[in-house]
């Protein structure tokens, strides 16, 4: 009998400590934990995932049920996080982190979900109340991949391509940033920081940004008036700052830009030639021209006309 006791107390004994190894992960996972980011404009794009290997398995339909909430990984629910608001497939997604579920579909789009409760085991618990969003993506066929894979791929400032493939899968999503409303809002924060004799300043890199970009023309010329109107706002002009007749002729270049943007060529002439009349220690144009390519731009311009 008291062979039988003390055997049953080493089974509760090692029962108790599987338990707790299984709870700390003292065993190495087959599924290698993965992630990825990608920074788009001022949106940082993050996936943690599980990537779990095919290893020969029959996996949609039999591993994987169609029309049952996959983790869309391994171990812990994959998580997907954006740094500001973004736009999904055309819906609105508010910055935060949140767990990426799919459900596998025989023969229609597949669904993605975006779910509130990033932390969270598998799709154990998976709550449909606390769902953020849903889309419906088409599954396209792929090659063969052994590894579950997650992919972001950016779209210059427009967003990214955010890829899942696995088996002989592939689904895409694209996430819109929004690096023009941000922008704005960011301006706004930087005028209420710098003296009032500065803030022309701000308007002129935030416009510049814009030229350069060929986007929001009507933003950039709106930023560009009140950069322009502000310029005589009388303050001490500190040293550690560019020469102000310096940055006057980076505005003068500015109007120049856009002008010839929009097919105004002799007005940008006029604003490129009014730049370069501008005299000073440290000039714009004698110290951006090569930069700039204010020559070849000029040139270009004049037989545009």
């Amino acid at each position: 009998m008291q062979r039988l006791i003390g055997l049953i107390g080493l089974i509760l004994l090692f029962s108790n400590a599987g338990v707790s190894q299984y709870s700390n992960q003292l065993t190495p996972q087959i599924s290698s934990d993965n992630s990825i980011s990608e920074r788009i404009a001022y949106t940082k794009i993050a996936i943690q995932y599980g990537s779990p290997k095919v290893r020969g398995r029959v996996i949609w339909g039999e591993m994987e049920e169609y029309d049952q909430i996959w983790r869309a990984g391994a171990n812990l629910a994959t998580t997907i996080s954006f740094s500001e608001d973004v736009m999904v497939e055309g819906q609105s997604l508010k910055q935060g982190r949140y767990a990426l579920f799919v459900i596998p579909r025989k023969e229609k789009d597949w669904t993605i979900i975006f779910n509130n409760v990033a932390d969270q085991w598998g799709a154990f618990n998976y709550d449909e109340e606390q769902d953020a969003l849903r889309i419906a993506v088409p599954l396209m066929v792929n090659p063969h991949v052994e590894d579950l894979t997650f992919d972001i791929v950016a779209k210059e400032f427009e967003g990214a391509f955010v890829t899942l493939e696995w088996e002989k899968i592939k689904l895409s999503f694209f996430v819109e940033v929004q690096h023009y409303q941000i922008l704005e809002r960011m301006l706004k924060e930087e005028l209420d920081l710098v003296p009032a004799h500065t803030q022309w300043v701000i308007y002129l890199q935030a416009a510049n940004y814009l030229i350069d970009e060929n986007a929001r023309l009507d933003l950039a010329e709106k930023w560009l008036k009140e950069s322009e109107r502000l310029y005589p706002v009388s303050g001490e002009w500190s040293g550690q700052y560019y020469p102000k007749a310096y940055i006057y002729g980076d505005l003068l270049w500015a109007k120049a830009k856009l002008a010839a943007l929009r097919g105004s060529f002799e007005k940008a002439i006029n604003y490129a030639e009014e730049m370069m009349a501008l005299e000073g220690d440290y000039p714009f144009y004698d110290n951006e021209k090569d930069s700039e390519q204010i020559d070849l731009r000029i040139n270009h311009w004049k037989a545009q006309e």
